[in-house]
This record gives structure tokens, sequence and C-alpha cells, in this order.
């Protein structure tokens, strides 16, 4: 059975070359709000859950839309850790300092960072395969 991946972006289509490469070995599913992605993780498991960092902030109490993926996964995501484990990988066009800031020393271990490269149309299912391997 293929495992499950949900990706969380506000603008997919734009990483449609990145994404097509996942769904050819993986069940993956797309969200493009916070709200539908909370209501897909109460309802399915998902092996990874694959999130933009910056998105529209309708859905979550912090407004920070440099942030937004990273606040969703702090007020919605990570409550649901004692019911369910969850991998993520949070993937952005911003500098993995800003998830370094987010976490400071309490990063936890079931989350990892991926900076969205342009050249490389299969950086996202490298760094998927060895998450999931």
């Amino acid at each position: 059975m293929n495992k499950k991946i949900l990706i969380i972006d506000d603008n997919p289509f734009n990483c449609e070359d990145y994404i097509a490469p996942l769904s050819e070995s993986f069940d993956v599913t797309v969200c493009m709000s916070l709200r539908d992605a909370k209501r897909k993780v109460e309802m399915y498991n998902y092996d990874l859950i694959i999130i933009d960092i910056m998105m529209p902030t309708s859905g979550i109490k912090d407004k920070d839309e440099l942030k937004t993926g990273l606040n969703f996964y702090n007020e919605e995501l990570k409550p649901l850790e004692s019911v369910k484990v969850l991998q993520i990988l949070f993937w952005s066009n911003l500098s993995q300092k800003t998830y370094d800031d987010f976490f400071t020393a309490h990063k936890p271990d079931n989350v990892d960072f991926l900076h969205k490269e342009l050249r490389n149309k299969n950086h996202l299912f490298e760094k998927v395969t060895e998450l999931l391997k």
C-alpha cells in the first residue's frame, strides 16, 4: 500500500512540477486551505504532511503570513500528536533560518525543513523518499 502524503499549499499550481513525481509513487492529497487541511488530518492518517510556510492566515490565530505554516503546525497539528504520530516537512522559499528561529532549541524530532529549489524538480521527491524509507 502506498504511503499517504498531505500537501498543504495555497498555490499548488506553481508547484505542479514538484508534486507530480510524488503522485507517481505515493498517495498524495493537496489542500489549499488550512481549514480543509485540518479536517483531512482529523479524518485520515497520513505518513507525511508537507506544509508550505508562507500562506494566507485564514484559520489560525497568529496572522504572520511569513510563518503561517509553522503557526498552523503549532496551533492545530501539534495538539493532535497525542493521538497521531505525524511526520512534518516544512517546504518553503524562505531560508532555513525562519524555521530554525521558530523552533529555536525545541525542534521536535518529527519535523524537518526543505528549501524549495526552483532548478531541481526532484528535490521534494528525493527528500520525501528519504523521510519515508
